[in-house]
């Protein structure tokens, strides 16, 4: 079987990552930064193109936005830490049943693949896809829907992953993360966390001991 990840809000963690960026840049508001530069224009996060934005408006010199880009990127080099704590078990667990794993991440890429090449993780990743336009996104599940295989999608954002459900047909099955996109489109999928997730398919009913004592 082929199991397609989601990373942001699903495996990683992105609102404890942008909370850590924050204080590198005390005099700014970044949450008003975020929405302002990127949100609002539904343009994806990068460090930058955020740098570019203050360097414009800021009245920051460039000494200070070295220091703060530097900042930044050395929490990136440590992007471990925002991964949930059930990650790590899930992705075992699948590695162990043989199943092939597909990262399948949307957003600035260069930005992204700071984040992902920093995970003890990647390496259980048979592949990972960094994705910016539906072009690809298109090109990878018909890549994916040909190898004739079941198909599982583990994502957060419902309007997303019914997309991919309506190219894959009844190839693919899909498991709802539940947080702030799982709702963003009618569904009658039951929405559910990374816990609920590996005590259904391990069977297991106390987890939270377990990954403790992993980590």
């Amino acid at each position: 079987m082929i199991i397609i990840f989601d990373f942001d809000y699903t495996l990683f963690n992105p609102e404890k990552l942008r909370q850590d960026i924050a204080k590198i840049f005390p005099e700014r508001n970044f949450s008003d930064d975020y929405q302002k530069y990127f949100k609002d224009k539904k343009i994806s996060f990068s460090l930058n193109e955020y740098r570019a934005k203050l360097k414009e408006e800021s009245g920051l010199t460039e000494k200070q936005l070295d220091q703060r880009m530097a900042a930044a990127e050395k929490l990136l080099k440590n992007s471990d830490k925002y991964l949930f704590p059930e990650a790590l078990s899930l992705l075992e667990y699948y590695r162990r049943q043989g199943d092939r794993l597909v990262l399948l991440t949307f957003g600035n890429k260069s930005f992204q693949e700071m984040k992902v090449d920093n995970l003890g993780i990647k390496d259980l990743f048979d592949e990972v896809c960094f994705v910016e336009d539906e072009k690809k996104v298109h090109s990878i599940i018909e890549s994916l829907k040909d190898s004739g295989e079941k198909i599982l999608i583990i994502n957060d954002n419902a309007k997303e992953s019914l997309e991919m459900m309506r190219k894959l047909g009844g190839q693919a099955e899909l498991k709802l993360i539940k947080g702030p996109y799982s709702g963003n489109v009618e569904h009658q999928y039951q929405e559910g966390s990374l816990s609920d997730l590996l005590r259904e398919i391990t069977g297991k009913k106390e987890l939270t001991r377990e990954i403790k004592n992993k980590r």
